[in-house]
């Protein structure tokens, strides 16, 4: 084994964890911010539906609309609280040559807010009369801002896996020599 290729191999896990640690600060921040603004969002959201449907919004009257502005905020805050700590169940994008394989990170926070966390939103809309249809409610794209927003995560990102693919690589060649030093101290 070659000290040489071990201290590479050392020192690529190194860099890693540093860029993992910026990574994870930065995917944080980006959740706090969503969250923060969930409450203004959502009620705007729901401000449109009533303006939409105002028969249904006078048949409510100031307290109907006082308790649902209520369940809102209270489900914002709900949501807010899982976002913040979903950092590590949100499928991150990874990189290769400096682009998303798959998805950017706004296609990351749709699909973990998609379906039964947003729809919560108009669940509650439609205990009170509210006509939503299946396709036109509320879209996870209308909770945060747009991809432009999270340049510095992208960059971040990409370059974590660039850190992770050196790590193999040294990880490839600290194998490759240990085999080959116990290979040649065992010939006779």
């Amino acid at each position: 084994m070659s000290e040489e290729t071990a201290r590479r191999l050392a020192e690529a896990k190194e860099q890693e964890a540093e860029q993992r640690t910026v990574v994870d600060a930065l995917k944080q921040q980006c959740l706090d911010s969503i969250a923060d603004g969930l409450p203004g969002r959502l009620d705007d959201y729901v401000k449109g539906i009533a303006h939409g449907q105002p028969d249904v919004t006078k048949q409510l009257g100031r307290d109907g609309i006082i308790a649902l502005r209520k369940e809102v905020s209270e489900a914002a805050d709900n949501l807010g609280a899982e976002l913040r700590n979903s950092a590590a169940q949100i499928k991150w994008p990874t990189y290769a040559y400096g682009w998303p394989r798959h998805k950017g990170v706004t296609s990351s926070l749709f699909e973990f807010l998609d379906g039964s966390r947003v729809n919560k939103i108009d669940q509650i809309l439609k205990s009170l009369g509210y006509k939503i249809e299946q396709h036109s409610g509320l879209h996870p794209h209308s909770l945060y801002e747009h991809e432009a927003a999270y340049g510095e995560l992208e960059a971040q990102l990409a370059t974590l896996t660039s850190k992770s693919n050196d790590v193999a690589a040294a990880k490839e060649a600290d194998d490759h020599d240990t085999v080959d030093s116990l290979w040649d101290d065992t010939s006779s």
